[in-house]
């Protein structure tokens, strides 16, 4: 039996997003690039922890979370944009769909059909 990653990471997806709190959060572009920016901030503050530098480490920490902040936001609004540019494009897609090709078999019945047929041959059945 094969490992099935993408059904994984849907289910574990799945059951994070349960949570009311985090189900809002991660539903807010601006709150979700914020909790990336505050991540990307722990592991800078872990990484560069016992690093000597000028400025200090707080500062390095805030400034990497900023600029993280705003490229994932950037990334995100993207996302989105794309995202909301497929939905619409399905939606009239299935909208037309339904105006050319109805669901439902109104007039699809063979006792429904009227032949067309010459005025100089003869239709026989």
């Amino acid at each position: 039996m094969p490992l099935a990653i993408g059904e994984s990471i849907n289910h574990l997806a799945d059951t994070f997003l349960k949570s009311p709190t985090l189900h809002a959060l991660c539903k807010n572009p601006i709150s979700t690039a914020i909790t990336i920016a505050f991540v990307v901030m722990l592991i800078a503050l872990y990484i560069y922890r016992d690093a000597t530098t000028v400025e200090s480490l707080l500062t390095t920490a805030a400034r990497l979370a900023l600029l993280s902040f705003f490229t994932t936001v950037g990334i995100i609004f993207l996302h989105d944009k794309v995202l909301t540019t497929e939905n619409v494009e399905t939606v009239d897609r299935h909208a037309y769909a339904d105006i050319y090709a109805p669901r439902n078999n109104i007039g699809v019945g063979a006792a429904d059909v009227v032949p067309v047929v010459p005025s100089h041959q003869e239709y026989v059945l």
